[in-house]
């Protein structure tokens, strides 16, 4: 399982997108079991000669029509498959359909209910097992956790392990940390549009996580200072503007390695009493005020 990680909106999204054939306009090599494919379409990157699926990150406007039942949501990307003469195979169908809720263990009163009236658990389930229906060989799956229940998560990793130690390959972007150290078998960091680290195995930690999505050396190399924009320079605290600099100037703190985290590194620099390493990053995109020292 690969993971995709660095902060939101360096570009995960699209490349995601461009890879299931979403994006026009777009270049690049693509191969599926070394053999060059041409992803023109949704319809081309979900047939038989390259097995994708794409979880989307927004399940009730992307992934789910709500007013239609659960079992014509479960049903529609495989919808060829049961087709037989222009009609559908009902009872193929219905053993798929009966199939994917048992291993998913989707919770409904039956299959004819609108998918809209299930928990937001239940409707990513049936978002994750309309793509099951497919077979696929690969899976994208864009922050597909994101606004489900813990004990839903787990149920999610659990088969997300067993599809990969089936055979499937799985491209994982998620913004919680925590789920790509603990699910994926490799991170690929992308920082302004671009790959900047690859993660493995034992460096697959939330410093080295945290750090290669700012650009920041990482154990694995060298120690050398790195300036961070967007923040005051080091001789300056937090809670002061430099007379020198005016509103629109950027703003940059040296930040040596070596140090135990990015928020202790933060909080030596400018006596900041952050709780987290998710506070820092906020702070560093400027979605929340530097602190009054």
């Amino acid at each position: 399982m690969v993971g995709l990680g660095g902060l939101d909106g360096q570009g995960q999204h699209e490349l995601l997108l461009a890879l299931f054939g979403v994006l026009v306009g777009v270049s690049g090599t693509v191969e599926v079991e070394g053999k060059p494919v041409t992803l023109k379409s949704p319809r081309t990157a979900k047939g038989k000669g390259v097995g994708m699926a794409l979880i989307p990150a927004d399940r009730k406007t992307q992934g789910l029509i709500l007013p239609m039942s659960v079992r014509d949501n479960l049903s529609f990307a495989a919808a060829e498959r049961f087709c037989r003469f222009g009609l559908i195979d009902s009872a193929a169908e219905k053993t798929a359909i009966d199939r994917v809720i048992k291993l998913l263990q989707i919770r409904s009163d039956g299959t004819d209910g609108p998918v809209g009236a299930l928990s937001g658990g239940n409707q990513q389930k049936v978002v994750i097992g309309k793509w099951l229906m497919i077979e696929p060989r690969i899976i994208l799956l864009n922050d597909p956790t994101r606004g489900v229940d813990v004990a839903t998560k787990q149920e999610f990793y659990q088969c997300l392990r067993r599809l990969a130690d089936e055979g499937a390959a799985l491209l994982f972007y998620s913004t919680d940390y925590d789920e790509l150290i603990g699910c994926c078998d490799r991170v690929l960091v992308l920082y302004n549009g671009a790959i900047v680290r690859t993660l493995k195995g034992a460096a697959i930690t939330e410093r080295d996580l945290v750090a290669s999505a700012l650009n920041l050396p990482t154990a694995a190399t060298e120690s050398a200072p790195v300036a961070i924009t967007e923040m005051r320079p080091s001789t300056e605290r937090f809670g002061s503007q430099p007379a020198e600099a005016t509103p629109s100037s950027p703003r940059a703190v040296n930040l040596p390695y070596g140090f135990m985290s990015l928020r202790e590194a933060l909080v030596s620099a400018g006596g900041i009493p952050f709780t987290g390493n998710r506070d820092c990053i906020q702070v560093i995109r400027g979605n929340l005020p530097s602190p009054k020292i």
